[in-house]
């Protein structure tokens, strides 16, 4: 089960910007949630979006490398419950897109600490973005 696309942009001052930088982020309640009706699966998604509408506090800036206070982030949340041998999970898949000037990464750890959601992320690349697209596109004819 997928719930509709929802998109958050949080947007900086500056569009002069020379990066692009995405990933893909897996935040998983681990928790058993019956069907989308369930309580706690509302509660989950509203606490996942409120991680997203302050994804700015999640970016952390590699050592040596210039802060960048004017990043522009977008961010493609889906939420799902999975529907695997283990039990219905809650979790959501998110790409999230960030235009800069410096060098970043997700804080995954410290959304760890302060949801106690397991979370991942990996980076994609520039020709795992254009796959990405391409998924897409086939996917909403």
């Amino acid at each position: 089960m997928v719930d509709k696309k929802t998109k958050i942009k949080i947007s900086g001052q500056d569009n002069k910007k020379k990066k692009f930088s995405t990933f893909y982020l897996t935040i998983n309640s681990n928790k058993y949630v019956p069907n989308e009706d369930d309580e706690y699966y509302k509660e989950f998604k509203d606490e996942v979006l409120d991680i997203f509408q302050h994804m700015n506090q999640y970016i952390k800036f590699r050592e040596g490398f210039p802060k960048d206070n004017n990043m522009i982030i977008n961010i493609e949340p889906s939420f799902e419950i999975s529907p695997d041998k283990a039990g219905r999970r809650a979790h959501s898949h998110t790409i999230i897109t960030i235009k800069h000037n410096s060098n970043i990464l997700l804080d995954t750890k410290k959304i760890q600490q302060e949801t106690g959601f397991h979370v991942h992320s990996d980076y994609i690349r520039s020709d795992m973005q254009a796959l990405i697209d391409y998924q897409e596109k086939t996917r909403n004819k």
